[in-house]
């Protein structure tokens, strides 16, 4: 169906006279009175301080939570202030805060080392030992303990402080007890994953649905509550195929499938507006104080034939007739040692600031102006002669430099945009856009009123004259503002094609605003090679390729901040 247009004749009057007398209508791109327009105060020199400070090493990555992070959003507030810009956050501050759940993080200090009878002929009555290597061997769980359990044997003799206990339940409702006459009082003691007959329709454990007792969690309490110095898991091998440990626990080891996949339920629960976080209180959980691994099918193998048993035999015992089978391992001894930094809830901050429109019948619609200051931080504790910093000068320095001028184009502009502007520095986005999924959920302003979202991401490398642009490209209305700005500047559009519902979900903080049906576009300069790198340095960014995009960006706000011609 094709639109129909209907001009009145004062419309085309008015239209009529921007043609003959440009100076009819006044807008932001107006000379100054020193002869500069607005748009010419975002240059690439000062680009490139803001730039300097946020990609500094004393900012240390701009990790979500962190020191940087939080100094890199003093530093934006500043600024903002310094241009006269109206605080828009909390209690007439720049800052709108909300609280982060800080995943678990590994410490250097993670080891599996288990000491055995040696299997070759020649080297009979003497021991072995050998080292697990993490993650393929195995991986301390998100709620261990942080400690030590130490193995001493003197050549050819050994005394096993390792013990089996089932599946690891004391459970006395259905009077089952894997620790039932077992003393694991100082030892370590290694259990199976789920419960007993878990494919089991018309098991005691509930048939197929799983207890509470499938949590490794519970598991880990229970082995503490009986005195145990930790605690080992391994899968099931007769219900379960994959005996590897369960890696994405961890961010460093998860694949960017992995990565993906956590994004699209993090958006699940945005689009149906119920994060978990808020959704329901989580429950205080007791501390688990001993160190808690998963280990895989082949270090469980290994160390079930040292001390001649087989662990499938065993499961099938169990599941039989739901019966413990718990017991010592003899000949075997183990040694662990795990070092994990516990979750925690900090505080962040999104940076807010707002210039009012000056036309009283417009000035409660917007035009937010946004990027994230966040980056990934450090890829590990500090080394001698090592780089460990991700600095994130173009992820998301440069963007969040683009922001930071296009507001003092905005505030030193003699005549003020019609609708209102929010300059937005989103915390977060590298944790799967926290930042603008807490706004888009409790907005400042009505978010009715929101008539685009420009948000500018990686703007700050290559060279030539195009630039990319994912988002609400589909309105004709929109796509000729963008491109007559564009055109303005000598710039070449690049539209990247949006498949599917999750296309335009991976990507930037646009994305948020599109799931709450407002129109966002996000425009950055590509992709390369040192994307979530040490080696995103402030000596690789192009400064005229920043400013390029920058003016653009200010452009497209311009002309839709200014809609009545």
């Amino acid at each position: 169906m094709k639109r129909v247009v209907v001009c009145s004749l004062a419309g085309v009057l008015l239209a009529l006279a921007a043609v003959i007398c440009p100076g009819f209508f006044v807008f932001a791109e107006e000379p100054q009175a020193g002869g500069e327009k607005p748009i010419d105060t975002i240059t690439g020199k000062e680009l490139m301080d803001h730039i300097g400070f946020l990609a500094s090493d004393e900012l240390a990555g701009r990790d979500t939570p962190s020191k940087g992070l939080d100094e890199a959003a003093e530093y934006i507030a500043r600024e903002f202030k310094k241009y006269g810009l109206k605080p828009a956050g909390d209690d007439k501050t720049f800052f709108q805060q909300f609280d982060v759940e800080t995943a678990a993080q590994l410490g250097r200090l993670n080891s599996l080392v288990v000491t055995m009878p040696a299997k070759e002929e020649a080297l009979a009555g003497t021991l072995q030992t050998k080292s697990y290597a993490m993650p393929a061997d195995f991986v301390p769980l998100p709620f261990s303990g942080t400690g030590k359990v130490e193995f001493t044997a003197e050549a050819g003799e050994m005394e096993g402080n390792l013990v089996f206990a089932g599946y690891g339940i004391t459970d006395e409702s259905r009077e089952y007890d894997d620790y039932a006459g077992l003393d694991v009082d100082g030892k370590i003691v290694l259990v199976l994953t789920h419960e007993p007959q878990e494919k089991d329709a018309y098991s005691d454990f509930s048939g197929r649905k799983a207890t509470k007792w499938s949590d490794p969690y519970e598991k880990a309490l229970n082995a503490q509550a009986h005195g145990a110095a930790a605690l080992i898991v391994v899968t099931d091998p007769v219900n379960h195929k994959d005996l590897k440990p369960p890696v994405a626990s961890w961010p460093q080891f998860q694949t960017e499938f992995e990565r993906m996949l956590k994004t699209g339920i993090d958006y699940l629960e945005f689009m149906f507006d119920e994060p978990k976080t808020e959704k329901t209180a989580k429950k205080e959980r007791k501390a688990v104080k001993i160190p808690v691994l998963h280990a895989s099918g082949g270090f469980a193998n290994e160390v079930f034939a040292a001390a001649g048993q087989n662990l499938s035999k065993l499961q099938k015992k169990i599941d039989k007739n739901c019966e413990p089978c718990s017991f010592e391992l003899e000949r075997v001894g183990v040694a662990l040692e795990t070092e994990v930094v516990p979750a925690k809830s900090s505080r962040v901050k999104n940076v807010i600031a707002l210039l009012p429109g000056s036309d009283p019948e417009l000035a409660d619609e917007y035009v937010i102006v946004c990027a994230h200051y966040d980056h990934i931080g450090t890829t590990g504790p500090p080394e001698a002669g090592k780089d460990t910093i991700s600095n994130g000068a173009d992820d998301n320095a440069s963007g969040t430099a683009g922001v930071v001028e296009i507001a003092q184009a905005f505030a030193l502009a003699q005549t003020k945009p019609q609708r209102s502007l929010l300059f937005a520095a989103w915390a977060g986005e590298e944790k799967g856009f926290l930042g603008s999924m807490h706004f888009a959920r409790h907005p400042i302003v009505e978010l009715k009123g929101v008539k685009v979202v420009v948000n500018l991401d990686m703007i700050g490398r290559g060279e030539g004259k195009e630039v990319l642009v994912t988002g609400t490209m589909l309105d004709e209305s929109m796509r000729k503002t963008v491109e007559g700005a564009a055109k303005s500047l000598g710039i070449e559009m690049n539209y990247i094609p949006v498949p599917g519902v999750l296309g335009f979900l991976a990507g930037s903080d646009h994305a948020p605003f599109m799931m709450k049906g407002l129109r966002g576009l996000h425009l950055f300069a590509g992709m390369h090679d040192d994307y979530h790198k040490v080696s995103d340095s402030v000596d690789k960014i192009a400064p005229a390729r920043a400013e390029s995009i920058s003016r653009l960006a200010y452009l497209i706000a311009e002309r839709f901040a200014n809609p009545v011609q």
